[in-house]
């Protein structure tokens, strides 16, 4: 079996259920995906992805179930980012890092599901 495939369950997802909610938020607020959104919620996944496979000893039903997690987790972040912003305003910083904060409790809060 190619390891390809493997790569692509963890981000699949991720990104089906984000950008799928995403879009339905921006819609909801009338909002224009910008540039720094779609970095912070690529790092987010990229961090936790270089964690798990690099450091982490999880099985393969974790690769599942925390992509959704962290998808749920990130979109709840960009839903209070368009919120703000539409009153006032927020920093991309305070954003980005609270992202990777969300990805790394996701990664360290869950603990091992049996296969």
């Amino acid at each position: 079996m190619s390891i390809i495939p493997f790569f692509l369950l963890p981000l699949a997802g991720y990104f089906v259920p984000l950008g799928i909610g995403l879009a339905v938020a921006l819609a909801l607020f009338k909002h224009r995906l910008t540039r720094d959104m779609t970095i912070s919620c690529r790092v987010a996944i990229g961090l936790w992805l270089a964690w798990t496979f690099t450091f982490q000893n999880k099985p393969i039903s974790n690769l599942v179930i925390e992509p959704l997690l962290l998808a749920a987790a990130i979109l709840v972040v960009e839903v209070i980012r368009l919120a703000v912003e539409r009153s006032g305003g927020i920093k991309t910083g305070t954003l980005g890092a609270l992202n990777i904060g969300v990805a790394f409790s996701i990664l360290l809060g869950v603990p091992s599901i049996p296969d």
